[in-house]
């Protein structure tokens, strides 16, 4: 090989190891700290596959998070997420239990690499950070439909889940307001939001960069305007944490109480 040849076969090599360590430096490295605690708290997983848009991608092999067995349909369910959303999920899965004794939730994909419908920007689905949910089953064997059961436009006064008229659709308002007071969600939207989520539940955690910050003091989207009374009363700093979820669940516990001991009042 000549001086000439050698000398750009060793710049060409240079060029490519140059691009690949520039390439290597801007994709965003596996969140080890995610998986630790992940393994830690006993949820049953495996690392992967990889996708297109995943930061940290995990398979739950038996769809199991906590105490909630996640289904698609009849079918026990695999998730494929971000380590982020498998971790918040778990944080908050005494939120599910708290509110009718949730033990089944009917999930639509977790990952999907798409669109937000009519724009040009992407979901959280894409990231492996959003899930869409269609329905609860209770310790008791019944099923809660978002789309029959979800009673839409009753957080419009003095609290955001307001009063139901039947016990399917306080529970589920109920676990969306929960799970909006638990911090652990950049966005939860409902029917009350949009006609796209008439039959679900869309709940996406904080995306990578994005400040866990609530400047309109709830991210449940149909309230943005701010102009239901209990909007006014919540805080708008505040972060995720378990005492926060606990609280959450303590407060909700001591509500049915009340909520049972009055129909045990009212039947006597």
């Amino acid at each position: 090989m000549s001086p000439r040849i050698a000398h750009i076969s060793a710049m060409t090599f240079m060029l490519a190891l140059n691009f690949v360590s520039r390439a290597s430096a801007t994709k965003p490295q596996p969140d080890k700290r995610c998986l630790s605690e992940l393994r830690s708290a006993g949820v049953n997983f495996k690392v992967g596959p990889s996708a297109t848009g995943m930061q940290t991608p995990v398979t739950i092999l038996d769809g199991k998070v906590g105490k909630i067995q996640f289904m698609h349909g009849a079918q026990v369910a695999k998730p494929h997420l971000d380590c982020r959303l498998a971790l918040a999920l778990y944080r908050v899965h005494p939120i599910f239990s708290a509110n009718g004794s949730i033990t089944k939730v009917i999930a639509g994909l977790f990952y999907s690499y798409r669109m937000v419908k009519n724009s040009s920007r992407l979901s959280l689905h894409a990231s492996g950070l959003a899930v869409d949910i269609y329905g609860v089953r209770l310790e008791d064997g019944s099923y809660l439909s978002v789309d029959s059961d979800y009673e839409k436009g009753l957080g419009r006064g003095a609290t955001c889940e307001g009063t139901a008229k039947t016990r399917a659709g306080r529970i589920l308002r109920q676990l969306a307001c929960d799970l909006d007071e638990s911090h652990f969600f950049s966005t939860i939207l409902t029917p009350d939001s949009d006609r796209e989520h008439q039959d679900h539940f869309h709940l996406s955690v904080y995306a990578t960069g994005e400040p866990a910050a609530r400047p309109r003091r709830s991210v449940l989207v149909e309230y943005w305007g701010g102009a239901a009374t209990w909007i006014k009363n919540l805080p708008t700093a505040g972060s995720p944490s378990i005492n926060r979820v606990w609280k959450v669940v303590t407060a909700r516990r001591r509500d049915n109480v009340k909520i049972t001991r009055s129909k045990r009042a009212r039947s006597r």
